[in-house]
This record gives structure tokens, sequence and C-alpha cells, in this order.
């Protein structure tokens, strides 16, 4: 791929441990970055991430969406998306692909 691509990722699901992933990414010639969050799993990218904790009970859901705070997970979620749309679409410049941000410590560049 030669265009900007931004991955998300669970804190076990990244390039490095899933070879299809691993493959696309040296394949890929376009700006690129990978994001992993401490806490989060595969559903940690979905509403059910902000929804399964407000289920009554004990309810056993941290296995499909992590431990991650929600609240703070969605947040940076909408920071670097925002910043990719707005670095790629709107031509804004951004520190927030370069190093990692203070106000989200969960979230890692992964070079």
């Amino acid at each position: 791929m030669a265009k900007p691509f931004l991955q998300m990722a669970a804190e076990t699901h990244t390039r490095e441990s899933e070879p299809t992933r691993k493959s696309f990414w040296r394949a890929s010639r376009g700006w690129k970055r990978e994001l992993r969050f401490k806490g989060a799993a595969h559903g940690s990218f979905t509403d059910l991430q902000a929804l399964l904790p407000q289920i009554p009970g004990k309810t056993p859901f941290s296995d499909f969406v992590g431990t991650i705070n929600p609240q703070r997970s969605v947040a940076a979620q909408r920071a670097y998306v925002a910043a990719f749309f707005d670095l790629h679409l709107g031509k804004k410049p951004t520190r927030l692909f370069e190093a990692p941000d203070e106000r989200f410590p969960e979230v890692s560049l992964i070079p």
C-alpha cells in the first residue's frame, strides 16, 4: 500500500505477533504508524468497550474488551484518529505520531 495507514493494536495483537500484519507492514510504502494500547483487547476498538462495563453484575468481558479504562481508551482513539485525518486530509501538522503523548500514557508508538 502506498497510502497513509494507521494501525491501532491491542496490547498482544501487533504486527510482531501476527504474521499477516507483519507482511502487510513490510510491503506498505506509504506513511504508516502502529499504536499499541496497553490493556486493550480486540473489542477495545468497538462500542462494546464502553457498553459492556455498564451491565450489572459480574459479566466477564475483560477477555473481549481488555482492562484498559474505556473512557481513556475512547479519548485516545478519538485523538489519534482525528490527528491522522487532520494530517493526511487537512494537511495540519501534528506531533502526536512523533513521540509518546503524556495525555495518553496507555498508548505506545511502535516503530
